[in-house]
């Protein structure tokens, strides 16, 4: 899922439960695709590779070179124990649960949409729930990216 679509439904979902949400957009922005930072060395990898290597790259072999544990659960319930730990000790910071939502909303997004490893480091076994092929991908990344450009606007400005 690109990191605009995480931002979007984020934010939507967000301005049910934050009063005031307008005043974290950079924060809710900044959370919502932090842990696609990680896709950075796999895709500078990829533009490394010859055009002939390039097409040989499936959908599995792609989710290989750019997840990693960071975004499967693993890393996801290490993330959220640090953030609780802050929490539990008396950091009493409003985006602590802000950051706590936005990281877990982010892996179920993306474990929805696009093809992660749930197992890691367990197991690298690749799942993918729905959207098996490339067209469904590319139209499934164009639809929730509208929709929620959408939702993001009708929440922003209040509607929701």
């Amino acid at each position: 899922m690109n990191g605009i679509a995480h931002f979007f439904l984020t934010y939507f979902v967000l301005s049910f439960f934050v009063y005031d949400l307008q005043k974290f957009v950079i924060p809710v922005f900044i959370l919502s695709i932090i842990l696609d930072i990680d896709h950075i060395p796999g895709l500078i990898r990829e533009l490394k590779l010859s055009t002939h290597h390039w097409e040989g790259l499936n959908a599995i072999k792609n989710t290989r070179w750019v997840r990693t544990g960071v975004e499967e659960p693993i890393g996801i319930i290490t993330i959220e124990a640090i953030l609780a730990t802050l929490l539990i000790y008396g950091v009493h910071h409003p985006l602590i649960p802000i950051a706590m939502f936005c990281i877990a909303f982010h892996w179920l997004v993306d474990f929805l949409t696009v093809n992660t490893a749930p197992f890691t480091p367990v197991s690298r076994h690749i799942v993918n729930l729905f959207f098996k092929t490339r067209r469904s991908k590319v139209t499934k990344e164009v639809i929730i990216t509208l929709a929620g450009g959408i939702l993001f606007f009708l929440a922003h400005t209040g509607y929701f």
